[in-house]
């Protein structure tokens, strides 16, 4: 009976640290999340909405710095959103495989606690509710991911779309410098492809 103790004794200190990591994990995760979300897309809606603002105006001699000032910007926004996105994706595939093991972590208990008696079985039951209370949290962690890597995706599409608008916009409407702005653009953006 001794090495089976041990064996379960070894079997618990594993599911309980896989279940404090993975909680430590969660809070930590979720706090840095909430904080660069938050960020990351008010910075994405108010660009929108200066873009859009600009875009709206129906003036035919704008601004040429002005609108590449605030094209330059809505890029360096976009870029910050997709490393966030890359981010909440990764995050999110991370936690996946962390429920997966506390999955496997968790038939394991329960089939331990079939065959334990008295004091061990309830150890096996406490570390057992460990691991599900943080696999809860794992849970709630990842949907909060889920939902920010949504919203930023739209707010991304959304501003990438403005861009583009204020791209034309500025081709169109801020005469001979404009044109000559869009054409290098888009020259780049062909030596850059090939």
């Amino acid at each position: 009976m001794l090495p089976f103790f041990i064996g379960g004794g070894i079997i618990l200190a594993i599911a309980n640290a896989v279940a404090n990591s993975i909680e430590e994990d969660a809070h930590q995760d979720s706090r840095q999340a909430e904080e660069n979300a938050e960020s990351v897309i008010q910075d994405a809606l108010s660009f929108n909405q200066d873009i859009e603002e600009s875009t709206h105006h129906n003036s035919h001699k704008i601004d040429f710095h002005e609108h590449h000032q605030l094209y330059r910007e809505s890029i360096k926004t976009a870029n910050i959103i997709y490393q966030n996105i890359r981010n909440k994706k990764k995050m999110v595939y991370t936690l996946n495989q962390q429920l997966k093991k506390t999955k496997q972590k968790r038939d394991q208990l329960k089939k331990e606690i079939k065959t334990a008696h008295g004091e061990e079985k309830r150890a096996l039951k406490t570390k057992l509710q460990d691991l599900y209370n943080a696999r809860k949290e794992c849970f709630k962690t990842r949907d909060q991911a889920k939902t920010e890597y949504e919203m930023l995706s739209q707010n991304l599409k959304e501003l990438n779309s403005n861009t583009r608008k204020l791209k034309l916009k500025i081709r169109d409407h801020c005469g001979n410098g404009g044109r000559i702005w869009y054409q290098r653009l888009e020259e780049r953006k062909k030596t850059a492809a090939a």
